[in-house]
């Protein structure tokens, strides 16, 4: 079988290998190669690899002054390299101090032991504020999997040895293309007075594909593989020494290398860009007589370990401020080994010349990334083929996964109590949470994930926020790294560190003697000259503990009150010290997550720990009942971020020195899986447990809050039963306490408990729900029965079936929520109008009614089941399953056969049998109670809600 001669000449020219295809690099660099140097050495590791036989190149090539630089240029050369992370994070951290490393010395060590390997390579000469451009890019084409899976489909249709030339027009036509290759761009400056060049720069280096076959879709002419596109960028300005090499930026590898795998969760390499300039002889008059720079002037570096949680809770708990951050950091680096008990998960590092971003960009942002891209399908279809059953891709789109750190840097700022000052910027930081894993989808009801041609797709984002990511506005001391974040996930802890560097300072000429009394030097703001820098906002380290206690901890919570939430809080944490697992009332850290941030409303802090959870069905499935079963169309992905999402907003106020924090938080845990059957009674072999579709269950918490907080003394601000994934709308068996605790960063913590500041006007809002027979009636006074109540269940005399409490600490007035349960994710197949809202689909009926009819677009629902506890200035609102949701089977006659497809109605019928849950849910709203005054308010025959209120 061979394609038609014309358009398989027109296919074979627009798919030459990539060695066929002329690479003119005079025509790109901006000066001539370097003796002994050939072209595939010039432009590097990535394109060289494309030349066979090509010698491998020298990563310490862009050291060499190579031929003389012409009259009125400067020339830079760029060298990419691929290191091994954890030998580059611990050099990274040795540069602690202005000129402590030498990264000449450091090259020339590596490069002896093997550890350097050329991925590209620049050179580009340019006069001062001409701008360069160096190195190329080319289209690499490829077929998107849509494209590629509906062209498989008609070649499957014609099955003749001789394919219609129309096939092949329309994919020439519909070919898509990214670029690959490496450019830098960029301008610089010399800068005489500050003894180095100013050098804005642009660096994308793209590197060839990675290839993965598509199984679902084999083409039996020429390969359709799914290419993984990895790309490193930099963007940045720096103020460069005339003649040392410099460091510019590093980046994780974008992918690991071929048949090099992931080291848990992260590249065991990074790709690091140095740099060295070399001046002409004219320009090197220029350089007048300030003493020449020795490093680059200023640098954001940022460092993540991965470590046991106990290793770093103690310490947490009782950091008071940035002190021990450096040696912190040093000691957990010195240990970091790959699969040891402390990893490296990320190192970063970008160039920023502070104070000077105002004249080279057009805003102040410095960012780093590298992403791998790939476009993959996220929906498919049945063929419509008579001989193959497989699916094809109805909607496809852009996955990527990606290392990032991003700053937009905003001034100087002085420290508390004065001194050198800090930098201000806005910090955004961002690392994958897990390694690519393919997952196989099954296309048909009755299929399972390992047939022949299923649909293969990585666990990886493509519209929601995915990984670790952080975005806060904070100030950093210079030369001293601090702790800007840890998320703990499980016994695991990811712990980030950051650090900015001023670079070496020129060297002052000696003053002569004065007899004049030394004065302070004064401060001068780079992006005010006029004015000092102000003084900086008061500096927090925010600290929001997810713990977890049996139920022996029920009493404690039925009696908590807003003055007992900060010696609450400590029993939490003391508990959570225990090393006897086996002893009652131990406390679990579920999650324990920090951050470092400045009091400004104006900036809140995002902060995410996901890992993406992919699975089909989106908002409906079709079904298509078959004669051999039911084969369905997926035609969306659904994605939900497992893990925490938290925002808040912190300020100081000026009178109380409270810290007012507004918070949203979400916490969404691993989730179960439900297998919800759709089958044909009449088709042998098809029954409720081998035929239908998968759809998860996340136990979620929500919680929405406003709160003051005293410094130094965490804050139990919220609690409620546990949600199970496994069991949605059970008697919970664990209470999960929230804890929030604001440290003022480089502030000595209080004498005594007393010196700490109170909320005042505080409140509680509790909602305890109780078996309570419908014999037992409820007076109009309830509080001496709610009080009877809650003394037996905290005697233990009486069941808690649920506990849900919001604490409004330093107000009475706010709006506040807490949802505990499991979002579930179930199947409808009875028709509805789209119009109808969810209320009507969860309180339909166990037996559907007469005219009930079967949709082939089968309707996928979710909802929290559990309880939901809302609070105003003036009501509460509770919404709470009674009991966890009953699984019935719908079954459908007269239905008819829909595949393969036809374009006549047939009379042949078939029955279809659809699982669906039903809920028990109930609301009730009413005004608050007086403080102190607990009420009792029946929710069915058999329970009671007792809602208090407490208040200091």
């Amino acid at each position: 079988m061979t394609p038609h001669p014309a358009h398989a000449a027109r296919f074979l020219l627009s798919h030459l290998p990539s060695w066929t295809i002329p690479v003119t690099l005079a025509a790109c660099l901006a000066t001539p190669l370097s003796p002994g140097v050939t072209r595939a050495q010039a432009q590097g590791h990535l394109l060289s690899r494309s030349y066979p036989g090509a010698r491998v190149p020298d990563p310490l090539e862009f050291l060499q002054p190579g031929n003389p630089v012409q009259e009125k240029k400067m020339r830079l050369s760029l060298a990419m390299l691929r290191v091994p992370a954890v030998d580059f994070a611990k050099a990274l951290e040795q540069d602690h101090e202005a000129g402590s490393l030498s990264w000449h010395r450091w090259l020339l060590q590596a490069n002896a032991a093997g550890k350097l390997v050329l991925v590209e390579g620049f050179r580009a000469e340019a006069e001062p504020h001409e701008a360069f451009k160096s190195g190329y890019q080319r289209p690499q084409h490829y077929i998107r999997q849509g494209e590629s899976s509906q062209l498989w489909s008609r070649i499957m249709q014609e099955n003749a040895p001789q394919l219609n030339p129309e096939i092949w027009d329309r994919m020439l036509d519909n070919l898509d293309q990214s670029p690959v290759g490496s450019i830098a761009t960029g301008e610089m400056t010399l800068e005489p007075d500050q003894g180095g060049v100013e050098i804005k720069l642009n660096v994308n280096c793209a590197a060839l594909p990675v290839k993965r076959p598509s199984p679902a879709w084999v083409h039996p002419h020429f390969p359709a593989p799914k290419l993984l596109f990895p790309t490193w960028e930099f963007q940045g300005h720096l103020l460069a020494p005339l003649s040392e090499p410099f460091l510019v930026g590093a980046q994780m590898e974008p992918l690991a290398t071929a048949g090099e795998t992931d080291n848990e969760t992260s590249p065991a390499h990074v790709w690091v860009l140095f740099g060295k300039l070399t001046l002409s002889p004219d320009v090197a008059e220029r350089t007048g007589d300030a003493p020449p720079l020795e490093t680059v002037a200023g640098a954001w570096q940022a460092w993540s370990l991965d470590l046991p949680a106990q290793a770093a809770q103690a310490w947490l708990r009782a950091r008071r401020s940035d002190a021990d951050d450096g040696p912190r950091l040093r000691q957990w680096l010195a240990k970091a080994q790959p699969g040891g008990e402390i990893r490296l998960r990320s190192v970063m590092s970008g160039s920023s010349a502070l104070g000077k971003s105002s004249r080279l960009t057009k805003n102040n942002d410095l960012f780093i990334r590298s992403v791998v891209k790939w476009n993959d399908s996220t929906g498919f279809e049945p063929t419509h083929n008579d001989r193959i059953f497989r699916p094809c891709v109805a909607e496809d789109d852009e996955f990527s996964r990606r290392y990032e750190l991003k700053l937009q840097t905003s001034g100087m700022v002085l420290p508390p109590g004065g001194g050198t000052p800090w930098q201000l910027a806005l910090v955004g930081h961002s690392q994958p949470s897990a390694p690519l894993v393919w997952r196989r989808w099954k296309h048909a009801m009755e299929g399972t994930e390992q047939d022949e041609g299923n649909l293969e797709l990585a666990d990886a984002p493509y519209r929601e926020e995915e990984g670790f990511s952080l975005e806060t506005l904070s100030a950093f001391p210079p030369g001293k790294a601090v702790l800007l974040s840890t998320t703990q996930k499980g016994e695991r802890m990811l712990a980030t560190f950051a650090r900015v560097m001023e670079g070496t300072p020129p060297g002052q000429a000696p003053q002569p003697p004065t007899t004049e009394p030394p004065q302070a030097p004064a401060v001068r703001d780079p992006f005010s000259p006029d004015s000092g820098p102000a003084e900086a906002p008061p500096h927090l380290h925010t600290t929001i503990w997810q713990i977890d206690t049996p139920l022996d901890w029920m009493a404690k919570a039925l009696a908590l009150g807003p003055d007992q939430a900060g010696s609450l809080a400590t029993q939490l944490l003391d508990a959570t010290q225990l090393l006897d697992a086996t002893q009652q009332g131990k406390a679990t850290v579920v999650a324990m997550n920090t951050r470092r941030q400045i009091s400004d409303n104006a900036a809140p802090s995002r902060w995410n720990a996901t890992q993406p959870v992919n699975f089909y069905g989106g908002p409906y499935v079709n079904t298509a009942p078959h004669a051999k079963g039911i084969y369905f169309n997926m035609r969306h992905l659904e994605q939900v971020a497992a893990g925490a999402k938290e925002r808040l907003d912190v300020t100081v106020d000026a009178q109380s020195g409270l810290a007012v924090v507004n918070a949203e938080l979400i916490a969404i845990g691993t989730p179960s899986w439900r297998h919800w059957g759709i089958w044909q009674p009449s088709v042998s072999g098809t029954n409720v447990s081998n035929s239908g579709i998968n759809r998860p269950a996340f136990p979620t918490g929500l919680l929405h809050l406003s709160a003051k907080l005293p410094p130094g003394q965490p804050q139990v601000v919220a609690v409620t039963s546990a949600p199970d994934a496994t069991t949605p709308g059970a008697t919970r068996s664990r209470l999960r306490w929230w804890v929030i605790g604001v440290n003022f960063e480089n502030h000595a913590p209080p004498a005594r408990p007393s010196d700490t500041p109170a909320p005042a006007r505080s409140s509680l809002v509790q909602a305890v729900i109780l078996p309570l027979p419908k014999s037992e009636t409820i007076p109009s006074d309830s509080q001496a029965l709610a009080e009877r109540l809650l003394a037996e269940a905290a005697a233990g005399s009486r069941a808690v079936l649920d506990v849900s409490t919001v604490l409004r600490l330093g107000t009475r007035d706010y709006t506040g929520a807490i949802h505990a349960g499991t979002d579930y994710y179930f199947t409808n197949g009875r028709t509805h109008p789209y119009t109808e809202d969810q209320a009507a689909l969860i309180n339909a009926p166990a037996v559907m009614p007469p005219d009930s009819e079967y949709d082939d677009q089968i309707n996928l629902q979710n909802r929290i089941v559990g309880t939901r506890l809302e609070v105003t200035e003036e009501k509460w609102t509770l919404t709470r399953d009674l009991a966890p949701p009953q699984v019935v089977t719908d079954t459908f006659q007269d239905v008819r056969y829909e595949f393969p497809w036809q374009e006549e109605e047939t009379t042949k019928r078939t029955a279809v049998s659809v699982q669906r849950p039903i809920f028990q849910v109930i609301t009730k709203e009413e005004h608050l109670p007086t403080a102190g005054s607990p009420i009792v308010v029946r929710l069915n025959d058999e329970i009671v809600v007792v809602v208090r209120v407490g208040g200091s």
